[in-house]
């Protein structure tokens, strides 16, 4: 049967082949867009945000309710010049959230052209995978997330970085904005190892390595500084940052150890599809050992960062990591491209299949202590009643 799909899988394939394919490059932007159509309701849909919109609606008063969390102190800074509006706060939230999901793609998808060897129309389908293999990241844009924001910045301003990293200046441009991007999600701030890991490798490509490790430090040094003024500017100051990043690291690692709300986290990022694309994509890196090398440092730098704090499996908390699934599924989407016909009729079959799973089929699962699975909040809640 699966050597038997129809011939619009090859066709679809093919079109990979012209690089300037415009239509390619948009299907993520119209993915996500039609998800969005269909499912926003401008309503509250994360008990995060009645924290936010109570605090701000009772005119920031912390006696009567308190602000969310400090880690998100540039947002509550911005929405204090708003006027007190309960559909303004909330329109404002939800939409700022949207917007940087659609900048997450774009940015994300300039970095690994320019980092790794590949082209548009191959980030463009790694992208779809992502969104068709862990679409937590497009259903979680309805309500306001701090992290879509900082990431979003901090990827501009990676953007920036890689432009012309020999220029103190454009270092120092891109740090600035990266720093802005860590006041709206300060565990963000771990997203300067990775940046420097692979400004190390950029420069060293040009540079002796005594310019080139002078280079780092000064985008690492002034993306520090950065970080910590506008987080101070926000309404916290250094003593205070540091106290936030200690609970919020025991936060972490403390929150539902029970194994069933860890496999519903885990669920979010080892989907059928997504373990079948990390597979295909583990494969063609072996067999590409130049392309391996470079991916482990981005990959391992991220990972080693995100643990300084947590390796909670929650999605938001490992929001760093996005930027490697979408190069992995770049590289199994490749693998598939460079395997002969009858494999990769195979692979295409397994992979429709999957993402088939991924969307139709559900599981739910009750323990004296835990419901996890699709309807089961929805049970929850109308029992509390």
């Amino acid at each position: 049967m699966l050597n038997k799909l129809p011939n619009v899988f090859m066709t679809t394939l093919k079109i990979t082949n012209n690089k300037t394919n415009i239509l390619v490059t948009w299907l993520p932007y119209l993915l996500l867009i039609l998800v969005c159509l269909l499912n926003l309701t401008w309503n509250i849909t994360d008990h995060d945000d009645g924290h936010t919109l109570g605090f701000h609606n009772m005119g920031r008063n912390p006696d009567i309710q308190r602000s969310y969390g400090a880690y998100d102190s540039m947002c509550d800074f911005l929405l204090g010049f708003l006027p007190i509006n309960y559909e303004l706060l909330l329109g404002f939230m939800v939409g700022t959230t949207i917007l940087a999901s659609f900048a997450i793609l774009y940015f994300s998808a300039e970095l690994l052209k320019k980092w790794f060897s590949f082209n548009a129309t191959e980030i463009a389908w790694a992208q779809l995978l992502f969104l068709l293999a862990m679409p937590e990241f497009m259903y979680m844009v309805f309500s306001f997330k701090s992290v879509y924001i900082s990431l979003a910045l901090i990827l501009a301003s990676a953007c920036i970085q890689f432009k012309n990293p020999q220029s103190k200046l454009n270092l120092i441009v891109a740090a600035m904005l990266f720093g802005f991007g860590v006041s709206f999600r300060w565990n963000t701030l771990m997203m300067g190892a990775p940046l420097a890991v692979m400004l190390l490798w950029e420069l060293k490509q040009k540079d002796t390595w005594l310019k080139s490790l002078l280079n780092t430090s000064i985008w690492g040094l002034t993306a520090l500084a950065s970080s910590l003024f506008f987080i101070y500017i926000s309404g916290y100051p250094p003593e205070r940052i540091v106290k936030t990043y200690i609970w919020g690291k025991e936060y972490a690692e403390k929150t539902d150890f029970q194994l069933i709300a860890r496999i519903g986290d885990l669920s979010l990022f080892f989907t059928p599809a997504s373990a079948l694309l990390f597979l295909l994509a583990g494969i063609y890196l072996l067999k590409n050992k130049n392309e391996l090398g470079k991916f482990s440092m981005l990959f391992f730098s991220t990972l080693l960062a995100v643990a300084a704090i947590s390796l909670a499996p929650s999605f938001k908390f490992l929001a760093p990591l996005w930027i490697c699934f979408i190069a992995l599924f770049a590289y199994a989407f490749k693998n598939i491209l460079s395997t002969q016909l009858k494999v990769k009729k195979l692979y295409i079959g397994l992979l429709t299949i999957a993402l088939a799973v991924n969307w139709f089929v559900g599981i739910q699962i009750s323990t004296p202590s835990s419901n996890w699975g699709p309807g089961l909040d929805v049970k929850t809640n109308v029992e509390s009643l």
